[in-house]
C-alpha cells in the first residue's frame, strides 16, 4: 500500500501530515481534495470517513485517535 502510494498516487510521505488546527482548515483541505466533486459537502464526508473509521478500528484505538484531534474537529466525529 505504501508503495502503491508513492509510486502510482504522488504521494509523498515528507508533505503528511498536515497540521490542521481548526474545522475550517480541516474542511477547506476536505473540499479541494474532492474539489471535482460539485456534490461534496466537507462535513458530510468527515461524518462519513469518521464513520468508516468507527467500523473497522477497535473503540480503544478509536479513542485515541479522537484524544489527539483537535476539540473542533472531535466534535464532527459523532
Amino acid at each position: 500500500m505504501l508503495l502503491r502510494g508513492v509510486f502510482f498516487e504522488g504521494w509523498h510521505p515528507a508533505a503528511t501530515p498536515v497540521p490542521v488546527r481548526s474545522k475550517e482548515e480541516f474542511l477547506s483541505s476536505l473540499a479541494s481534495a474532492f474539489s471535482r466533486d460539485e456534490l461534496s459537502d466537507p462535513e458530510r464526508i468527515a461524518a462519513i470517513v469518521f464513520r468508516v473509521l468507527a467500523r473497522h478500528v477497535s473503540d480503544g484505538e478509536s479513542e485515541k485517535v479522537k484524544s489527539v484531534l483537535p476539540k473542533e474537529i472531535r466534535e464532527l466525529w459523532a
